[in-house]
């Protein structure tokens, strides 16, 4: 029996917990908790960290982040969703403000993307319902519906930047992983980078700006191949009964 975690606090989204736990349990037909405590991770074998205002908590998380790096590291899925790809940057970027993030990840988080033009800042009561385009479909030009409530991209280093298929294959079939590598999993009709993934130690960091759960997204095929292309069915991690 494997389990999956969804963090809950002060600042996250109640919809899109309550969302994010309906689409984990139809993908992965596992055991969903709900919970702000973070003492018994070895006990689980995903965290989720789903939308909301990161700023109301990052300072507490910061506080477990060497414990979610080494959940990680032991084997643990990482699944950040808005917010959640947010606070695993290194550099959170929003609105008119910058600040550190919990440095999962080298890269940096810039946002919000899509803003009207006639608004200052990040409008809660605006989202915005985006096409994206999967990197594993770009050869036949099919776009997937996505929702973006207050989402960027992510400014990544073309070096460490893997985007083509073939490429993406051998690297998570190879045994020995260069963990400076992060594969392109979605850009927006724009090319920026909207979902990206990659191996930490025997673990993996899944993040995306924007919402699969959502009702109004139709990403299911796309995080079918992302957990799919990392042959994460949960049993990955030994985790403690």
């Amino acid at each position: 029996m494997n389990k999956i975690l969804i963090y809950y606090t002060n600042g996250i989204c109640k919809y899109s917990t309550k969302q994010s736990k309906i689409f984990l349990e139809k993908k992965f037909k596992s055991p969903v908790f709900i919970s702000n405590n973070l003492d018994y991770l070895d006990q689980y074998s995903m965290i989720c960290i789903p939308g909301g205002i990161g700023s109301k908590f990052i300072n507490k998380l910061k506080l477990r982040r060497d414990d979610i790096h080494n959940f990680i590291l032991n084997g643990g899925t990482y699944f950040g969703i808005c917010c959640g790809a947010y606070l695993a940057c290194n550099n959170i970027h929003f609105d008119d403000f910058s600040k550190k993030g919990l440095n999962l990840i080298n890269v940096d988080s810039y946002g919000p993307l899509f803003q009207d033009p006639l608004e200052s800042k990040f409008n809660i009561n605006n989202p915005k319902n985006i096409k994206i385009k999967s990197i594993y479909d770009i050869s036949i030009k099919k776009n997937y519906d996505g929702y973006l409530h207050g989402g960027g991209y992510f400014n990544l280093n073309q070096e460490n930047l893997i985007n083509d298929f073939n490429q993406r294959y051998i690297y998570k079939t190879i045994k020995k992983h260069n963990n400076n590598k992060i594969i392109l999993e979605s850009i927006y009709d724009n090319g920026f980078p909207a979902i990206i993934s990659k191996r930490i130690g025997n673990g993996y960091l899944i993040l995306s700006h924007i919402h699969p759960e959502h009702e109004y997204s139709n990403l299911n095929d796309t995080f079918e191949r992302i957990f799919n292309s990392y042959q994460i069915n949960l049993n990955n991690r030994k985790w403690s009964k």
